[in-house]
């Protein structure tokens, strides 16, 4: 997840390097989600680069600010999602959830590692593998019963706007998508300083 890490460094020396060698020069932030108004954990390296000295001194990185919205002001539980999201009562994953909810307020998923539960009405980090293994797509208890959550709300968990829909596409892909995607907020907030600077 975080850049900076990746192959102890190494990948993220090449990027610097590369841009460098191009003569750029960079600046970077390790961010988490939460810590800029989205409710979910999710930390990555953002990267700006400038060929300009003073301009790339001139960009100041967004503050973080208070988390003010919880994983249930983004997701509604009083409207019924389709019923393919929610498990089935008699399955041995919907038992498994059921005793494992002990706060409702919370989100859960199945891990490698057991039955997860998230903290402070935060999120997991929604992942590409959501596509790939079903189990991997976080679950919640809404007024209707016990499911996971929609690509929908996954997409409103990163920033993006209800009106924003998915083109026809299998599911699979949907959450690919939705978990391979940035936080919308924190690239509006870089983009617009980076329009700043350079207009």
């Amino acid at each position: 997840a975080n850049l900076t890490e990746h192959d102890n460094g190494k990948t993220f020396n090449r990027i610097h390097n590369e841009l460098s060698e191009r003569n750029y020069y960079i600046r970077y932030i390790i961010a988490d989600a939460c810590n800029y108004g989205i409710p979910q954990h999710r930390t990555r390296t953002y990267i700006v680069a400038f060929k300009d000295f003073e301009k790339c001194n001139q960009f100041k990185f967004p503050e973080e600010q208070p988390l003010k919205n919880h994983i249930f002001d983004i997701i509604n539980r009083s409207i019924r999602a389709d019923d393919r999201f929610y498990l089935d009562e008699k399955s041995v994953q919907y038992q498994k959830m059921k005793s494992a909810i002990t706060d409702e307020n919370q989100i859960y998923r199945f891990s490698d590692y057991g039955i997860q539960k998230s903290k402070d009405g935060i999120s997991f980090t929604l992942k590409a593998n959501m596509g790939t293994w079903y189990n991997r797509v976080p679950i919640i208890k809404d007024n209707f019963g016990i499911g996971t959550i929609t690509p929908k709300e996954c997409l409103a968990l990163q920033g993006f706007p209800t009106t924003f829909d998915f083109p026809d596409i299998p599911i699979k892909s949907m959450y690919k998508q939705s978990g391979n995607t940035v936080v919308v907020p924190i690239i509006e907030q870089l983009s617009k300083e980076i329009i700043r600077i350079i207009a």
